[in-house]
């Protein structure tokens, strides 16, 4: 029976805690604890915690930190010192490149293991692109073009755009960090690279303080260019990627929301091939997959997929201390 601890319970923690639930049935015992009181109406009293310092030694198989990345370090050693030796950490691992750090070197000096989250490495559609890619159906390839498009007051029902975490620069809020998803799976694809240039900006048409427009190039090891570019401003949600290679064009498109529209397609000389198609993709899938990795692993000292290390490489990528200078941002 694993025993799993949920630390933040927004829209996030609630999405996994389902997800959790569902998967552990009755094999699993699921404690939350969340500032937010309010958040936790629906859960049994009894799976309540009211302040981790009364955490029992040794009492959990992992924990799932799902808090505002910028306070992270201060939610992980304290469990670290209770015996907990597997992480779930949502991403990004931390909005400053130095706090990253800090946590990979605080996880690796206490013989801890964490997976920082990547669930588009478990969409269908990239699932489907690794394999291609692999299979080199695209021969040489030469650049890639990632786009994610979603205006943020369409993000949540019911919740006020203006007060969430995406509004505020300090928590993480800046599209380019949220939207790390896209240099986190073409670094993935591609391998290692680094920020050729960089633009962000606030286009004042949302009230946040956020930056809710970004695009910018990474250079990657392999030679191959790609470009992500990504926003809070479009009203029909749009994911996609292109990869253009020496044998055609390799294109995934995603649109709406519940349900998503997904297409995965080669075009070459005029023609295209539909290679997948789900006119009612259930998103929710890459979510549970990423988890059924994640409780697997548990207690294997395995070293996950997105390790913290691995993760630190992705945010590189959009952290502007680490690219002086790679990146030329404009105001």
């Amino acid at each position: 029976m694993k025993k799993i601890l949920i630390v933040g319970f927004g829209s996030i923690g609630k999405r996994y805690y389902k997800i959790l639930h569902n998967l552990l049935n009755k094999k699993g015992v699921i404690d939350i604890f969340d500032n937010n009181f309010i958040t936790l109406k629906s859960i049994d009293a009894n799976h309540i915690l009211k302040n981790i310092s009364h955490i029992k030694v040794n009492s959990y198989d992992a924990a799932f930190i799902l808090t505002p990345s910028n306070i992270r370090i201060q939610i992980i050693k304290p469990l670290v010192k209770k015996g907990i030796k597997y992480f779930f950490i949502e991403k990004p691992l931390a909005v400053e490149l130095k706090k990253a750090k800090q946590i990979q070197s605080y996880l690796d000096k206490n013989a801890c293991f964490a997976h920082v989250s990547c669930n588009l490495r478990f969409h269908k559609a990239i699932q489907i692109i690794k394999k291609k890619i692999s299979n080199k159906v695209l021969g040489k390839i030469y650049y890639a073009r990632s786009t994610f498009s979603h205006y943020l007051p369409f993000w949540r029902d019911n919740v006020d755009y203006r007060k969430g975490y995406n509004a505020q620069k300090k928590l993480g809020g800046d599209i380019f960090i949220d939207a790390i998803h896209e240099p986190d799976y073409l670094l993935w694809l591609f391998g290692d690279g680094k920020t050729k240039n960089f633009y962000s900006t606030n286009t004042k048409n949302l009230e946040i303080k956020s930056d809710d427009l970004s695009f910018y190039m990474i250079d990657h090891i392999s030679g191959i260019k790609s470009e992500v570019f990504v926003d809070y401003l479009r009203k029909d949600k749009f994911r996609g990627l292109e990869i253009i290679g020496e044998h055609g064009t390799l294109i995934w498109e995603s649109s709406g929301k519940n349900p998503e529209l997904v297409e995965v397609s080669m075009k070459k000389r005029g023609k295209t091939k539909k290679i997948f198609v789900d006119k009612c993709y259930d998103s929710n899938n890459q979510y549970i997959n990423q988890i059924k990795y994640f409780l697997k692993l548990i207690n294997k000292k395995n070293v996950f997929m997105n390790s913290p290390k691995d993760a630190i490489k992705t945010l590189s990528i959009v952290n502007n201390e680490s690219q002086k200078t790679k990146i030329i941002k404009f105001k």
